[in-house]
């Protein structure tokens, strides 16, 4: 009885679920909605490890919908990827966190979205050592 149960809550749970992903908007080939424009999002990051992370999007330069058209960059200098965002040039920027804090400490408004330090930097060797 436990499994007829369990098993009608999950079904019931699934049809819930992909009813949500469900479109109903009829549009055309080519044809965006009433009253919007297209969104320009300039992504940025200085060359090194930032830029690293971001190789496939370069490369591959995906699209995320109609509305929507990004750019990507790879500044040459962490100097200019700060004067960039001071100005207002770049939407979104991947930075170290040294540069992020040192902007916030100069008050530029912006937000923090996620912050990655495990395993940026390690120390390698090849003589054995007695610690």
């Amino acid at each position: 009885m436990k499994k007829v149960i369990s098993m009608i809550l999950i079904l019931s749970f699934m049809v819930f679920v992909f009813s949500g992903c469900a479109s109903n908007v009829n549009k055309t080939d080519g044809e965006t909605s009433a009253g919007t424009e297209k969104m320009k999002i300039k992504v940025a990051a200085p060359q090194g490890a930032p830029t690293l992370s971001m190789i496939k999007m370069f490369k591959d330069n995906p699209d995320f919908g109609e509305n929507f058209e990004l750019s990507y960059e790879s500044v040459k200098s962490p100097d200019l990827m700060s004067s960039r965002i001071i100005s207002g040039e770049i939407d979104i920027a991947v930075v170290s966190t040294n540069l992020a804090a040192t902007l916030y400490n100069k008050g530029v408004d912006y937000k923090l979205a996620a912050s990655s330090v495990w395993g940026a930097y390690t120390l390698s060797e090849t003589k054995k050592r007695k610690i």
